[in-house]
């Protein structure tokens, strides 16, 4: 009976930390889904078609990121953008080491893309 109740203590402990850790940061989803392109719905926090400024300013406030270069057009995470996009590259220097795009136009959020790994690709 007690190992049951031990094992059982365990099991809820493991379910309340992971949901703790996906919770924690949203750019904690990156573990199960390591690299996309979004253009609809929503991805770490951000929602396509919020205001760009907005977007650029929460990703800007998470720790460990940092503004690598905004761009008219270009290249970025294997994507090539249009010069009437607004491309804003994001590097995550925490644990997850990766890179965030966001894609504007018009002043709006389009697209979201991003690539985790051990050796990211900012270009």
């Amino acid at each position: 009976m007690v190992r049951l109740l031990i094992g059982l203590l365990a099991l809820l402990g493991a379910v309340l930390g992971l949901t703790w850790f996906f919770l924690a940061d949203p750019r904690n989803l990156v573990a199960v889904n390591p690299d996309g392109l979004l253009s609809s719905g929503k991805r770490f926090g951000l929602e396509i078609g919020m205001p760009m400024k907005q977007a650029a300013a929460r990703m800007s406030a998470l720790p460990g990121m940092r503004t690598l270069k905004v761009m008219q057009g270009g290249l970025c995470i294997g994507h090539a953008f249009q010069a009437d996009r607004e491309v804003m590259v994001l590097g995550d220097d925490s644990w997850r080491r990766g890179s965030v795009c966001l894609i504007g136009k018009s002043g709006r959020l389009e697209k979201i893309g991003w690539q985790y790994g051990f050796w990211p690709t900012f270009d």
